[in-house]
């Protein structure tokens, strides 16, 4: 693989693929998949390469979940060995369950950067679940202070209203859960207890 450009094996590669250097910048993805992934989830704003060179951290919301996302580049970086979390990533109308590898990559003995390596294990399609269009939810609730805060674990998709009990969204509506509401993202005492507590390789 000596001299082939790097966006090009990550197009190889299945799943949702990209690198981020010692510094954790974007620095190549596999444009293929990462485009057609970010226009069906609502966010052609990152396609065509616009991430490229910022910072993987920056782009994820919530202070907990960046820890946590931190501390897994941290394991990838110390280990020799990938490092994988079971997560979800979901849309309105497709429950979404991924495993993510992040992968040390190094030449000479030297870190060169972190592969991370999206693969769906299953999707199913669904009615729309409004919760989980954000843009529409953080449009609609604009400057309404007042709504109350949902959260949303950023590694499961579990909804809850008071960081207590965590429920699947379609129950959440079925106990009269409103859409109408400000979201936060954090993570779920399952989760936090799964990976915070110690993230390992091969989980």
């Amino acid at each position: 693989m000596k001299g082939w450009p790097l966006a090009d094996v990550l197009n190889a590669i299945n799943g949702i693929a990209y690198v981020v250097d010692s510094r954790y910048r974007i620095i190549a993805i596999g444009a293929t998949r990462w485009d057609a992934f970010a226009e069906a989830n609502g966010a052609p704003e990152l396609a065509g390469g616009a991430i490229l060179g910022r910072n993987l951290l920056d782009l994820i919301q919530g202070d907990e979940v960046r820890d946590l996302y931190r501390r897994l580049l941290e394991l990838a970086v110390s280990s020799d060995a990938p490092v994988s979390v079971a997560t979800r990533c979901d849309s309105p109308d497709v429950r979404r369950e991924l495993r993510l590898t992040l992968s040390p990559l190094r030449q000479a003995g030297s870190m060169r950067g972190i592969l991370f390596q999206s693969l769906a294990v299953n999707e199913r399609i669904r009615p729309p679940i409004d919760l989980y269009d954000f843009k529409a939810v953080m449009a609609a609730v604009k400057g309404r202070t007042h709504l109350p805060i949902v959260t949303i674990c950023s590694f499961c998709q579990l909804v809850s209203i008071d960081g207590t009990t965590w429920l699947e969204a379609e129950e959440y509506y079925r106990w009269g859960g409103s859409s109408d509401v400000r979201i936060s993202h954090g993570i779920c005492p399952t989760c936090d207890a799964r990976y915070y507590g110690g993230a390992d390789a091969e989980d």
